[in-house]
C-alpha cells in the first residue's frame, strides 16, 4: 500500500470514528429525553417553568451522554492496548544490539542546591532504569539574566560538572561511561528583553535532536561525559526534573518503540506518521503521598482524572495528540515530522 493510500485511510478512518462518536451520544441524549419529554407533553402547553426544566435536562442529558461514552470508548480502547503491552512486554530486546537511546532531563542551574539535586535525581533515574544501550544526561541551561554571564555561572556548571564526573566513576556503572551533560550558554531574546536559553525546554530537545542527528554541538557550547555516545540514537526518553519513572519504565517504553519502529510509516513530504508510533507518552499521575492543601490543589485533584480522560479521546478520535514533553520519542519521526522546530 502507497503512502497516499494509507493517508487517505487515515483521513477516511478518522471521519467514521467522529461520526460514530457523535452517532452514539446522539442517541443516548435521545434516550435520556425520553421521559422528561413525555410528562412535559402531557402537561398543558406554555408553561414556562416547564420549558425551562426541559432546556437544563437537556443539557445535564448531554454531559451525561458524553461521560458514558466517553467512559466506553476509553474502557475499548485500553482493552486493545493492554493487548499491545502483553505482547511487547514479552519481547526481549537484544542485549547484543540494544537501540541507542538518550535518557534526558532537561533543566535549568538556578543554584548549586539545584545542581547537586539534579546530578541526585539522575543517578535515581540510572539506578532504576538501569538498561543496556540507554546513556543518562543532563541538558542545561543558565536562569535568565540581564547580561550574558553572571559571576556565579562557572562555580555553577562546576558543581554539574563534577557530579556527572562522580556518576561515571561509580563500580556499578562499568568501564563505559554512560552519564553525560549538554550546556548551552545564555542567547538575547528580544521577545523576553533578557538573555536565556534559546527556547528553552522545547529549544533543548530541538538541539538535542540536531546533535544526535549530525553529531555537530550546535548551540550547545559544552559536552561533558558520555556526550559522544548518544550520536545516532533512536530514542530519547525525556522526563521533566520533578517527574518520576517507575522502575524499568525505560526498558518497557524502548521495548514498545521498538516494536513499532519495525513497521514506522512516514510520509515525509506531508510531514505526518502514516503507520506505527512516533511518540509514546505515559499517563502522568499525581504522585501517592500528593496531599491538596491549596483550593487550586483540591480542584487539580478532582479534575485531574477528567482531563487525562479528555486527552485519551482526543487521541482515540484522531489518532493525534499534543507532547507534554515526557515520553519517549523517536528521533528520526520527530524530525521528519516536525523538521527543525518544535512547535
Amino acid at each position: 500500500m502507497s503512502t497516499a493510500d494509507l493517508h487517505v485511510t487515515s483521513v477516511r478512518g478518522q471521519s467514521i470514528r467522529v461520526a460514530l462518536f457523535l452517532t452514539i451520544t446522539t442517541i443516548v441524549v435521545a434516550l435520556l429525553l425520553i421521559v422528561p419529554a413525555r410528562y412535559s407533553l402531557a402537561r398543558p402547553a406554555g408553561q414556562p417553568v416547564f420549558v425551562f426544566l426541559m432546556f437544563c435536562f437537556a443539557f445535564v442529558s448531554i454531559d451525561v451522554a458524553l461521560c458514558l461514552v466517553t467512559q466506553v470508548s476509553l474502557l475499548l480502547a485500553f482493552r486493545r492496548f493492554g493487548t499491545r503491552i502483553g505482547t511487547v512486554a514479552a519481547i526481549q530486546l537484544d542485549p547484543m544490539d540494544p537501540p541507542l537511546t538518550a535518557f534526558v532531563v532537561p533543566a535549568l542551574l538556578k543554584d548549586e542546591a539545584t545542581a547537586r539535586r539534579l546530578i541526585a535525581t539522575l543517578e535515581s533515574h540510572a539506578k532504576s532504569n538501569y538498561t543496556p544501550g540507554v546513556y543518562f544526561g543532563l541538558l542545561t541551561d543558565l536562569s535568565d539574566a540581564s547580561t550574558q554571564r553572571l559571576p556565579t555561572d562557572i562555580g555553577l556548571l562546576e558543581v554539574a560538572l563534577r557530579g556527572i564526573d562522580s556518576l561515571n566513576e561509580q563500580p556499578w556503572v562499568g568501564v563505559e561511561p554512560r552519564f553525560f551533560l549538554l550546556h548551552r550558554d545564555r542567547n538575547w531574546s528580544p521577545a523576553q528583553g533578557a538573555w536565556m536559553g534559546h527556547e528553552r525546554k522545547r529549544g533543548k530537545l530541538n538541539d538535542l535532536n540536531d546533535y544526535i542527528a549530525t553529531g555537530k554541538l550546535g548551540r550547545f557550547t559544552l559536552a561533558r561525559g558520555a556526550a559522544s555516545s548518544i550520536v545516532g540514537a533512536r530514542f530519547v526518553i525525556t522526563l521533566d526534573e520533578d517527574n518520576n519513572l517507575v522502575t524499568g519504565g525505560a526498558r518497557l517504553l524502548i521495548r514498545h518503540m521498538n516494536n513499532h519502529l519495525h513497521s514506522l510509516i512516514i510520509d515525509r513530504q506531508k510531514k505526518v506518521v502514516l503507520q506505527g508510533c512516533g511518540i509514546l507518552q505515559p499517563l502522568p499521575l499525581l504522585p501517592e503521598d500528593f496531599v491538596a492543601s491549596t483550593r487550586f490543589q483540591r480542584m487539580l485533584e478532582l479534575c485531574w482524572s477528567d482531563a487525562e480522560r479528555l486527552e485519551l479521546v482526543y487521541e482515540v478520535l484522531f489518532r493525534e495528540g499534543s507532547f507534554v514533553g515526557k515520553g519517549i520519542y523517536s528521533v528520526d519521526a520527530f524530525r521528519a515530522v516536525l523538521g527543525l522546530v518544535m512547535t
